[in-house]
């Protein structure tokens, strides 16, 4: 019951985020590819590639093969 009760007061408590773009595509960690979707309020593109700054200033580069989708 003490769970219960802990788990609704956690997703009460929680609350969403909008953003404005959906990136899909895939990482490659220890040689193995992965799905990977990222979600972000500004996207910039340069040359071959896209990125954005996560809150803590560091870049996230996302190489294609991706798509992006307008969320709002």
């Amino acid at each position: 019951m003490k769970k219960l009760l802990l788990i609704s007061l956690v997703l009460v408590s929680c609350t969403a985020k909008e953003y404005k773009y959906r990136v899909v595509g895939s990482v490659v960690k220890n040689n193995k590819k992965y799905n990977a979707v990222w979600f972000t309020n500004d996207l910039k593109f340069d040359n071959e590639y896209t990125y954005y700054y996560n809150s803590n200033k560091t870049k996230v580069i996302i190489y294609p093969p991706f798509t992006i989708d307008t969320l709002r």
